[in-house]
């Protein structure tokens, strides 16, 4: 499991490192901001067949909001940094599935995002991309809450998530022990973007987030109410579409057309 997370921390640093090699351009000279937001669905992943065959996951909605900032890489390749705020969830069903245990994650979020563009024109002199998108999903886990559903009795015994602490009975409490604060997956992507006035534009693109490190192990949670059963040594995957207003800024061309008077006059004394 160390060397996991160690392989997980090392390779978002090399992975921006080898990108920041690639560029061609100054990175003050050209590059993108904006805001992004999007939702999909998201399930579990088992670590083992033992697990496959004890439990069971349905989907659930989850959603994200955060900022991007990008930069052009030679040989229409660019990188985009984001970062934000991600609710996502979790559905683990056992017993028969008669017991659905349902936990929301509020997660602190970054990816670094290398892109592939290809350009085209949607309409005359409307010049558009689409882009394929590879690199590191980071996320620290601030909190969490669920419900455990008996016989589909909603809304179930509804409980807050502790992170290490000794377990007592009280049943308002899932108690998590030997977790993974820090969770690293890798992101998937296909997009399109089109211009908008002002050299802004809007690109949306569908993005598939596998998941790698496993939130705990099998006996990390607890509750006392009588008859759970959990695991927490899964992950999380994700299917989202992903929506982004931005600007594009080129700070060579908005320098043209200035006056020179001073720059000359600071020469020639």
């Amino acid at each position: 499991m160390r060397q996991q997370k160690t392989l997980f921390c090392i390779f978002p640093i090399v992975f921006f490192a080898l990108c920041i090699l690639r560029t061609e351009v100054a990175v003050s000279q050209k590059y993108s901001f904006g805001f992004k937001a999007g939702g999909g669905i998201g399930w579990a992943g088992f670590g083992d067949k033992d697990q496959k065959d004890t439990f069971s996951t349905k989907p659930v909605t989850n959603f994200s909001a955060g900022f991007q900032i990008g930069f052009p890489l030679k040989n229409d390749f660019q990188l985009k940094l984001e970062g934000g705020y991600s609710r996502e969830g979790r559905r683990i069903l056992f017993n028969d599935k008669v017991w659905d245990n349902r936990t929301r994650y509020n997660f602190l979020e970054a990816q670094m995002l290398l892109q592939r563009k290809f350009k085209f024109y949607l309409e005359k002199n409307v010049p558009s991309e689409f882009f394929f998108s590879i690199g590191p999903d980071i996320n620290y886990w601030l909190n969490s809450n669920g419900a455990i559903v008996v016989n589909r009795n909603r809304p179930g015994a509804k409980y807050d998530v502790v992170f290490d602490e000794t377990p007592t009975s009280d049943f308002n409490k899932m108690y998590y022990n030997d977790m993974n604060r820090w969770l690293f997956g890798l992101v998937l992507g296909v997009g399109f973007k089109a211009p908008l006035r002002k050299n802004s534009a809007i690109s949306t693109d569908l993005r598939f987030v596998s998941g790698h490190t496993f939130l705990g192990k099998r006996n990390s949670s607890y509750i006392e109410i009588l008859g759970f059963e959990d695991t927490q040594f899964t992950n999380l995957k994700s299917l989202n579409l992903v929506f982004t207003y931005l600007w594009e800024v080129d700070v060579k061309e908005s320098r043209k057309g200035k006056s020179t008077l001073n720059k000359k006059l600071r020469k020639s004394r």
